[in-house]
């Protein structure tokens, strides 16, 4: 544990020191291709970054250069895991272990405290969202990649709720409602606003410069579905109503009929992703219905046997994976799987 977060902690250092020279960075990349997604500029070192608390990523999930080295999903990420691995920590004995408790949660604060700094964007039509990348100048990317970590997978490491001392508001500010934002970043990453969101007639979901324009991630939709209970009864900014139940069910239905259904009547799943305007190719195809049957009945049957041993209320996300568990199940029968 040691070793991940002084690694990530070299990561932490802007392009320039406080006198302007140029830092040493820990990690530089080239690579010789043909793609400018594929390699990092200023020989190596990226778009210059400025410190604030927050690790610098030079490739996002999806194996595409960041434009701006500031990932925030996945610092949301390395922050709550922070957080939730010091628990861990905590509990063995010794002078190392005890300041390493510390160090993983002064780290996870300055995480949090770069993010509601820097990364809080207000948008014109979808009010306070988070950007995807930023830069530590002000320089922000609003869009979403489909891969994970992203925007819209948030609720799955549950980013919005801490045990721990979070940032205060600036003077003059309220605290940050960071499922409102949420839920105003969902809403704007499943739009047209979002430069990378694919909609077509096959299947509307995020997609990403990976794999290039008009190529959605059947992956997206099934985050989308994952993640669909945890804006139930939220009221994102400029909108009047709060989202039902009802709603959030028909939501989940629709992404996993249109990923099921986008497979050119063979009833199979793929990887990465399809096209939008045709669907999937023959070659694509890897894993069939019979297997993600069985996949979400084992998950809804583990799920189901632990909380009742624990007698805990299932999260939103849980909630979200019993029902497209049992969604599989009744698509298989039809089937004949």
């Amino acid at each position: 544990m040691k070793a991940a977060v002084d690694a990530a902690g070299a990561m932490r250092l802007g392009t320039y020191s406080k006198d302007g020279k140029v830092e040493k960075s820990a990690w530089t990349f080239t690579g010789w291709t043909n793609r400018g997604s594929e390699t990092l500029t200023n020989d190596g070192l990226g778009n210059p970054t400025k410190e604030n608390g927050m690790v610098r990523t030079a490739f996002r999930p999806s194996d595409d250069a960041c434009i701006y080295q500031l990932l925030v999903p996945a610092n949301m990420m390395w922050a709550k895991y922070l957080e939730d691995g010091s628990l861990i920590m905590e509990h063995l004995t010794g002078d190392d272990a005890k300041n390493l408790t510390t160090a993983m949660r002064d780290f996870a604060y300055g995480i949090r405290r770069g993010i509601d700094q820097d990364a809080i964007v207000h948008h014109r039509d979808f009010g306070d969202v988070f950007a995807y990348e930023i830069d530590g100048y002000g320089g922000s990317n609003l869009m979403d990649d489909a891969n994970v970590p992203s925007l819209l997978a948030m609720p799955l490491w549950n980013y919005s709720e801490s045990a721990f001392k979070i940032p205060p508001p600036a003077q003059g500010e309220k605290p940050k409602d960071y499922n409102e934002i949420y839920a105003n970043t969902r809403r704007f990453v499943l739009s047209d606003s979002n430069p990378y969101f694919m909609k077509g007639p096959v299947i509307s979901a995020i997609g990403g410069p990976h794999v290039g324009p008009g190529k959605a991630w059947p992956m997206a939709a099934i985050i989308r579905a994952l993640t669909s209970f945890s804006t139930l009864a939220s009221s994102p900014t400029n909108s009047l109503d709060k989202v039902s139940k009802k709603n959030i069910e028909e939501e989940v239905k629709q992404q996993i009929g249109m990923v099921l259904n986008s497979t050119d009547g063979s009833g199979g799943m793929f990887l990465v992703s399809l096209n939008i305007l045709l669907g999937v190719m023959e070659g694509q195809k890897i894993i069939t219905i019979l297997f993600v049957n069985h996949l979400w009945i084992v998950l809804t049957r583990q799920l189901s046997y632990t909380r009742k041993r624990r007698y805990v209320r299932p999260t939103p996300v849980e909630q979200s994976m019993v029902r497209m568990g049992q969604w599989f199940v009744r698509r298989a029968d039809d089937q004949g799987c």
